[in-house]
């Protein structure tokens, strides 16, 4: 009797290793989706076009669409953080260069900068293309542009 509560008590103790391996390795997961999530959206807000905080809200259901349609994992281009400032807490989203290159592009108030940029993008796709260079998300020239 005493070797069956043995035995269950170490398939107990196996079945926590293994939850334990499988956080870990969520975690490690995690980290490697946040390491290319380098910019925040209300730093870049007023740059892109975006009037207000609603209006960038807004802006992120849209792309989370997109990208799902694309095929792309959302979560490895946009997650919702919570930062702090003088005491306050208040949401933001990290963004991947490409998370914040289409919601600069779908900004509701386009600019004289944004229209460069959009041309940009679509000329050097295209010579890309007849080159037969497959275009890169750090290929965006959004980070250089402001």
């Amino acid at each position: 009797m005493p070797t069956k509560q043995k035995t269950n008590m170490e398939i107990s103790i196996t079945s926590l290793e293994q939850l334990s391996k499988s956080a870990i390795l969520e975690r490690f997961i995690e980290a490697l989706n946040d390491r290319n999530l380098t910019y925040y959206a209300q730093d870049w807000m007023k740059s892109m076009g975006y009037a207000n905080m609603d209006e960038l809200h807004h802006a992120i259901s849209p792309l989370i669409d997109a990208m799902t349609d694309a095929h792309i994992d959302a979560s490895e281009n946009i997650k919702l953080v919570y930062r702090c400032d003088q005491g306050r807490v208040y949401e933001d989203w990290k963004l991947s260069l490409l998370g914040l290159t289409y919601l600069a592009l779908n900004s509701p108030h386009k600019t004289k900068k944004m229209n460069r940029l959009q041309f940009k993008i679509i000329s050097d796709y295209l010579s890309n293309r007849k080159k037969g260079k497959k275009m890169e998300a750090g290929d965006i020239p959004l980070a250089n542009f402001y």
